[in-house]
Protein backbone atom coordinates (compact mmCIF):
# COMPACT_ATOMS: atom_id res chain seq x y z
CA UNK A 1 0.00 0.00 0.00
CA UNK A 2 2.92 2.34 0.74
CA UNK A 3 4.11 2.01 -2.87
CA UNK A 4 0.64 2.93 -4.08
CA UNK A 5 0.92 6.34 -2.44
CA UNK A 6 3.34 7.42 -5.11
CA UNK A 7 5.17 10.70 -4.96
CA UNK A 8 4.43 12.94 -1.98
CA UNK A 9 2.30 15.98 -2.80
CA UNK A 10 2.21 19.20 -0.85
CA UNK A 11 0.06 22.31 -0.83
CA UNK A 12 1.94 25.52 -0.08
CA UNK A 13 0.76 29.05 0.55
CA UNK A 14 3.52 31.44 -0.51
CA UNK A 15 3.46 35.21 -0.96
CA UNK A 16 5.05 36.74 -4.02
CA UNK A 17 4.99 36.80 -7.79
CA UNK A 18 3.40 33.63 -9.17
CA UNK A 19 5.88 33.17 -12.07
CA UNK A 20 8.84 33.67 -9.71
CA UNK A 21 7.44 31.25 -7.13
CA UNK A 22 6.71 28.57 -9.74
CA UNK A 23 10.19 28.93 -11.20
CA UNK A 24 11.77 28.70 -7.74
CA UNK A 25 9.72 25.64 -6.78
CA UNK A 26 10.53 23.85 -10.02
CA UNK A 27 14.27 24.34 -9.57
CA UNK A 28 14.36 22.76 -6.09
CA UNK A 29 16.03 19.33 -6.32
CA UNK A 30 13.40 16.65 -5.72
CA UNK A 31 10.44 18.68 -7.03
CA UNK A 32 8.78 16.92 -9.96
CA UNK A 33 6.16 19.58 -10.69
CA UNK A 34 4.62 22.73 -9.23
CA UNK A 35 1.27 24.16 -10.26
CA UNK A 36 -0.77 27.17 -9.15
CA UNK A 37 -3.92 26.49 -7.16
CA UNK A 38 -6.12 29.05 -5.45
CA UNK A 39 -4.86 32.50 -4.35
CA UNK A 40 -1.20 32.28 -3.32
CA UNK A 41 -1.44 28.47 -3.12
CA UNK A 42 0.60 25.98 -5.09
CA UNK A 43 0.51 22.23 -5.54
CA UNK A 44 3.91 20.56 -5.45
CA UNK A 45 4.68 16.96 -6.38
CA UNK A 46 8.00 15.63 -5.11
CA UNK A 47 10.08 12.57 -5.83
CA UNK A 48 9.38 9.80 -3.30
CA UNK A 49 11.96 9.59 -0.51
CA UNK A 50 13.89 12.54 -1.96
CA UNK A 51 12.43 15.71 -0.44
CA UNK A 52 10.79 16.06 2.98
CA UNK A 53 8.37 18.79 4.03
CA UNK A 54 10.99 20.54 6.22
CA UNK A 55 13.49 20.46 3.33
CA UNK A 56 10.90 21.95 0.99
CA UNK A 57 10.07 24.69 3.52
CA UNK A 58 13.75 25.58 4.00
CA UNK A 59 14.35 25.66 0.24
CA UNK A 60 11.48 28.05 -0.54
CA UNK A 61 12.30 30.36 2.40
CA UNK A 62 16.00 30.33 1.40
CA UNK A 63 14.92 31.67 -1.99
CA UNK A 64 13.41 34.72 -0.27
CA UNK A 65 9.71 33.84 -0.27
CA UNK A 66 7.32 34.09 2.68
CA UNK A 67 5.89 30.62 3.34
CA UNK A 68 2.73 30.71 5.45
CA UNK A 69 1.45 27.14 5.02
CA UNK A 70 2.78 23.75 3.97
CA UNK A 71 0.50 20.70 4.13
CA UNK A 72 1.04 17.20 2.78
CA UNK A 73 -1.89 16.25 0.56
CA UNK A 74 -2.87 12.64 1.10
CA UNK A 75 -4.09 10.78 -1.98
CA UNK A 76 -7.72 9.73 -1.99
CA UNK A 77 -8.77 6.12 -2.53
CA UNK A 78 -9.73 6.78 -6.14
CA UNK A 79 -6.20 8.07 -6.91
CA UNK A 80 -4.63 5.03 -5.23
CA UNK A 81 -6.89 2.66 -7.18
CA UNK A 82 -6.07 4.36 -10.49
CA UNK A 83 -2.34 4.30 -9.75
CA UNK A 84 -2.50 0.61 -8.81
CA UNK A 85 -4.50 -0.41 -11.88
CA UNK A 86 -2.37 1.72 -14.21
CA UNK A 87 0.75 0.02 -12.82
CA UNK A 88 -0.66 -3.49 -13.25
CA UNK A 89 -1.82 -2.67 -16.81
CA UNK A 90 1.70 -1.60 -17.73
CA UNK A 91 3.13 -4.79 -16.24
CA UNK A 92 0.58 -6.94 -18.11
CA UNK A 93 1.38 -5.17 -21.40
CA UNK A 94 5.12 -5.70 -20.93
CA UNK A 95 4.62 -9.41 -20.12
CA UNK A 96 2.67 -10.04 -23.32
Amino acid sequence: MREARGAPRFRLRVSGSQPAILAALREIPGVIDATPAEAESYGVETAAERLSAPDLARAIVARGFALSELVEVKPDLERIFLDLTRGSSAIDANAA
